[in-house]
């Protein structure tokens, strides 16, 4: 592994086979082997001259008895100090001397106290490259957003009339999938809060197409164990979508998009939720809670029950789940057929996709 990627949140990876670096987001990295491990030990057996600089105990072959009370010697620089180790056996090269005189200098055995990485890594960060805060990228939002934070603020806005019949618009499709029934709240319930959510929908050109509200679970309030268990719910891997998109390319295939509107609220519950009443919303004047039959948007389990949901509708129909991305499903006979699910946008890839649209 040579690094990160930028861009994205993936690894860089030198593939020996071709030399070629590649990006991948997933990576087994194997604890037991250690590359660099056995080049570093070679590399600490040095050949040093007698007068080097380096702080370490000679000792001289002829006399073997005093090489035992020969201490350690600690290194002179102190950023060595904690990392300091003993080599194996170092030879001493002779000096040459140019005068004839001068006797061969002898062989000896020392003891060089360093550590086994052959550089010294410092702690301190350099800031040299670090962009200052003023110099970084500002970006400005250059309109203004009408839309509601809270439910008591659409009554008071000029668009009433507009925000209250997209209100009525969320609760009707409640109502018509029977996501809740109205009950009466008891000492041993455990309500989740509700929030409303307003946004105002916008194409390129700044111009409002749509105002959207939706009713959300305030999911921070939930209890693991008591109204939900499992909350990982797969996703589909962007080089499934890249190589179904390369093959159809290559195949000439049909391509189609799907976008399920209100996905969660298809999507039953495995473990019973109550909701606390919206502020502001007279759903019942008697009743003073709400149980979930279906996911809403802001559970923890939404994603994975709308998951289950999709999944077995999809089997059922004739698709199967692909074994290494079980966002990618497909369908070999009569025609094959592909689809990648990402939440709730479908891809379909196929020369037929218009049996499944069916």
């Amino acid at each position: 592994m040579l690094g990160y990627e930028n861009d994205n949140k993936s690894y860089c990876v030198l593939r020996l086979s071709d030399s070629k670096v590649v990006i991948s987001w997933h990576m087994i990295f194997d604890k037991t082997t250690f590359p660099t491990l056995n080049s570093a030990r070679s590399n600490s057996a040095l050949i040093i001259p007698e007068d080097s600089s380096v702080s370490a105990a000679v000792v001289d072959e002829s006399h073997p008895a005093d090489m035992e009370s020969v201490d350690e010697v600690r290194p002179m620089d102190p950023e060595l100090d904690d990392t300091s180790r003993m080599v194996d056996e170092v030879h001493v090269a002779p000096e040459l001397d140019s005068a004839d005189s001068a006797p061969p200098c002898k062989k000896s055995r020392i003891k060089v106290i360093g550590p086994w990485h052959p550089t010294i890594i410092s702690s301190a960060v350099d800031s040299h490259h670090i962009l200052p805060y003023s110099r970084r990228l500002k970006v400005f939002l250059s309109t203004h957003d009408e839309s509601p934070r809270t439910f008591k603020k659409p009554l008071s806005l000029s668009k009433k009339e507009v925000w209250s019949s997209t209100i009525q618009k969320e609760l009707s499709s409640m109502n018509c999938l029977q996501v809740w029934d109205v009950f009466d709240l008891k000492p041993n319930y455990k309500l989740v809060g509700t929030t409303c959510f307003f946004r105002t929908k916008c194409n390129h050109l700044n111009e409002v197409i749509e105002h959207k509200a939706r009713l959300c679970a305030q999911g921070f309030t939930q209890t693991p164990g008591v109204d939900f268990e499992k909350t990982n719910a797969p996703t589909g891997r962007m080089h499934s979508l890249q190589t179904l998109i390369s093959y159809s390319a290559s195949k000439n295939l049909l391509f189609h998009q799907v976008d399920i509107k209100s996905a969660f609220l298809n999507a039953p519950l495995a473990k019973t939720v109550y909701l606390s009443l919206p502020q502001g919303l007279e759903l019942h004047k008697n009743k003073t809670c709400l149980r979930l039959n279906k996911a809403i948007y802001g559970l923890k389990q939404a994603l994975l029950a709308w998951y289950k949901r999709l999944k077995n509708w999809l089997t059922e129909v004739g698709l199967t789940a692909c074994l290494l991305d079980p966002c990618v499903f497909y369908r070999n006979k009569p025609t094959p057929i592909w689809l990648y699910v990402h939440i709730d946008d479908i891809s379909i890839f196929g020369s037929d996709v218009k049996w499944f649209k069916d």
